[in-house]
């Protein structure tokens, strides 16, 4: 996000299509949280059931809210 210059208030993740969070995803969440803006929320949109319950086992809630439509983040 720095790299780009870019500094969004919010920043949401589709993970409509996102099937399974391994641990190198879990990474890639933590460190798109590092380098983003300290105002910057992110959120994550659309994931399944199983990522739902990954979120709340690998205590991402806390770092990334998590919604079920676009509208709602």
């Amino acid at each position: 996000i720095k790299v780009l210059g870019l500094n969004p208030t919010l920043l949401v993740l589709d993970c409509t299509r996102v099937e399974l969070l391994d641990s190198t995803c879990v990474g890639v969440l933590v460190l798109i949280r590092q380098l983003a803006a300290k105002n910057t929320q992110i959120c994550l949109v659309g994931a399944n059931q199983l990522l739902k319950r990954l979120h709340g086992m690998c205590k991402l809630n806390q770092l990334f809210p998590l919604y079920d439509l676009l509208e709602d983040a």
